[in-house]
């Protein structure tokens, strides 16, 4: 079970919408890591009270390992939920606008970003937020971020929990490409 000082990785697929769909991009995410054997059939609990699957005989090909050290993971869960992913502790100090360079202070842009959650949580909104000094709409994804990691608005993601080394970038693009959707990796500590 996860405690204070985890870490985790969110691999968000950002467009995936509705119900139907995100149950048929789970299902089959989940069969796809078993058949890798990243994951094995086995679950324990999540932080939160989600459903962590524990890492199969396969995790080691999610990372670039250093020769000589062991692989030690919590495990993966698969989140099927409308929800706001955030770094939580790795928040930047601003956030850039990937078309001007434009900076807006972390606590400026959550303020005006409040707006936009909420829409997009109620309804089926999109998830623009515009940037204050050159007007483009934005996804929430889009923005880059000093010293910090990205935010995403997503309804499925794949988390690995106490994933002992960063995964690696051959995994990442796997896992992506097998998706088919674009996604957003957001790293994050507790």
């Amino acid at each position: 079970m996860a405690v204070m000082g985890d870490t985790k990785v969110d691999i968000v697929d950002i467009e995936v919408r509705g119900e139907v769909d995100v149950v048929a991009v789970h299902d089959r995410m989940r069969e796809w890591l078993l058949d890798r054997g990243v994951i094995r059939d086995e679950r324990d609990s999540a932080l939160g009270g989600g459903v962590l699957w524990l890492p199969g005989p396969a995790a080691t090909t999610t990372v670039d390992l250093d020769p000589g050290r062991e692989m030690w993971s919590e495990g993966v869960e698969f989140v099927s939920a409308r929800q706001v992913f955030s770094p939580v502790e790795l928040v930047g100090r601003a956030a850039r606008c990937p078309r001007c360079g434009g900076e807006e202070d972390c606590d400026a842009w959550q303020a005006r970003s409040w707006d936009v959650f909420n829409e997009w949580w109620d309804s089926d909104g999109v998830d623009l937020l515009p940037c204050a000094r050159c007007g483009a709409d934005l996804r929430v994804s889009d923005w880059e971020w000093v010293d910090g990691e990205r935010w995403a608005l997503g309804e499925f993601a794949i988390s690995f929990w106490n994933w002992w080394q960063p995964l690696s970038e051959e995994f990442v693009a796997d896992l992506t490409r097998e998706l088919g959707h674009e996604t957003c990796v957001i790293s994050v500590r507790m």
